[in-house]
């Protein structure tokens, strides 16, 4: 067979069709795939160049691999934890945990076989990389026959794949403090139906759950919720149960606290957003809050709760300036000028000499007005990018509009994506961020956005 080559020039093809690659398969470039199925939303992957298969194909969020060679896959997606690969023939598990966006990867395994890439909001059960086998067990995840220790469950997820009467072992935070070992067992696989049972124990409460189903378990029966078990899936006659520690967030809902909800002190003026786990967040200054807020102070809905609640609020990361939005610098070097890109990454666009050069040819002449200045102690927050030159393109996270044209498109991946006048609103964005790129600057086409997209216009994900 001839050899079939892709590369970056068909990246706008793959994001906006079902796609089918047989032959022998060789990337040549970098491809993304738009759209790949996670849970109850999806996200983009990457097929790094170099990838040999005998095809791959995508179909309705669905992304298999027939028979690869060296065959790696990652993703730009902060939202992906992970990514599982699972083998048809013998249901074997390959997984890698996405530590570093853009740049970690699962490599697939070399064995004959169709295999699903699936990414997942949960990290490999085993650690950074795991490959599980069936009747293999293990600890912490992957596939359980019989009973096996799966470690401690956190809020971000531990996923098994297990099969009829096997149990984990685990050991969670519960509401009233402490941890506690438990166990989940899965006594019913109704493969007809696509529905589970479990039995999770100390105190044994039975689930049945329907395919993607969610519910919530109160361990320790003090009516607050300590964990949520999902039924992810069925692989080879194996229930894909994920589990979650939601202690966090279910504390800060039985005080009225819900995820994007904005609270203080009545003695302190610092201000918090609250996130899915019910943790705490600093806005680090009042310049970085109004990069992702807008309007009046009295129209923000701030939350004032007491001392004690907020004292029982786990803390977390301090929220960084929202990308795209202003240029940033930092006190102790005054010269130097960042562009904010998504995940905190800053690219140098005037240099520590005060050479601007390349911030007038991307942000025009006026860039100072779109500059904040940002306390030293919370340049840790950030990490520093590539640096920006005056041959650039605009960098991911930015709106631009062309001269002459009311279109507006939002950067990612190094893709332009038009943006709906819904989808402007929906995902908060701020028209006074809008740049007006010039004809010269060419991006490919991605999928168009024409609603919220939580990975975009939530300030924590």
């Amino acid at each position: 067979m001839g050899v079939l080559s892709v590369g970056v020039a068909l990246l706008a093809v793959l994001a906006l069709t079902n796609t089918v690659f047989a032959g022998d398969f060789t990337a040549d470039g970098d491809i993304t795939v738009s759209s790949v199925t996670m849970g109850d939303s999806t996200a983009n992957l990457i097929i790094f160049s170099g990838a040999t298969a005998d095809s791959w194909t995508y179909n309705a969020g669905a992304f298999t691999v027939v028979n690869p060679g060296a065959f790696t896959i990652g993703s730009s997606n902060s939202s992906v934890v992970s990514i599982k690969a699972t083998q048809s023939s013998n249901g074997y598990v390959t997984c890698a945990n996405n530590t570093t966006p853009g740049t970690s990867a699962i490599t697939l395994p070399t064995t004959v076989s169709t295999y699903t890439i699936v990414p997942q909001t949960v990290s490999c059960g085993g650690g950074g990389v795991t490959t599980t086998s069936p009747g293999g067990g293990g600890g912490g995840g992957g596939t359980i026959e019989g009973t096996s220790a799966i470690g401690s469950v956190t809020s971000s997820g531990k996923s098994a794949l297990m099969t009829l009467n096997a149990q984990a072992n685990f050991t969670t935070a519960v509401s009233s403090g402490g941890s506690e070992n438990h166990t989940l067992k899965v006594t019913v696989i109704d493969s007809i139906n696509s529905r589970v049972t479990v039995v999770i124990q100390s105190n044994p409460t039975t689930l049945t759950l329907n395919l993607g189903e969610t519910k919530k378990v109160d361990l320790n029966g003090d009516g607050i919720n300590d964990i949520s078990v999902k039924f992810n899936g069925l692989t080879g006659g194996k229930a894909d149960i994920i589990m979650a520690n939601i202690v966090n967030a279910e504390t800060a809902g039985a005080q009225g606290l819900k995820l994007g909800d904005l609270v203080k002190t009545a003695t302190y003026p610092a201000v918090y957003y609250i996130d899915a786990q019910g943790k705490r967040h600093l806005f680090s200054n009042e310049v970085t809050f109004w990069t992702w807020n807008s309007g009046k102070w009295a129209d923000q809905g701030v939350k004032v709760i007491s001392q004690t609640v907020f004292d029982a609020l786990p803390v977390s990361d301090n929220v960084t300036a929202r990308a795209g939005v202003n240029l940033v610098k930092f006190q102790n070097s005054p010269q130097r000028v960042f562009a904010v890109t998504p995940g905190a990454v800053l690219r140098e666009v005037v240099t520590s000499a005060g050479s601007d050069v390349a911030a007038k040819a991307l942000y025009g002449a006026d860039y100072v007005k779109k500059v904040i200045l940002i306390q030293d102690s919370f340049e840790s927050n950030y990490t520093k990018g590539a640096v920006l030159t005056a041959s650039s393109k605009l960098p991911d996270g930015s709106l631009i509009q062309y001269q002459g044209s009311s279109d507006v498109y939002y950067i990612s991946a190094g893709k332009k994506q038009k943006l709906s006048s819904g989808a402007l609103t929906a995902n908060k964005f701020k028209t006074t961020a809008i740049i007006t790129a010039p004809t010269s600057i060419t991006y490919t086409d991605g999928e168009a956005i024409s609603a919220e997209v939580t990975t975009i216009s939530r300030v924590i994900q």
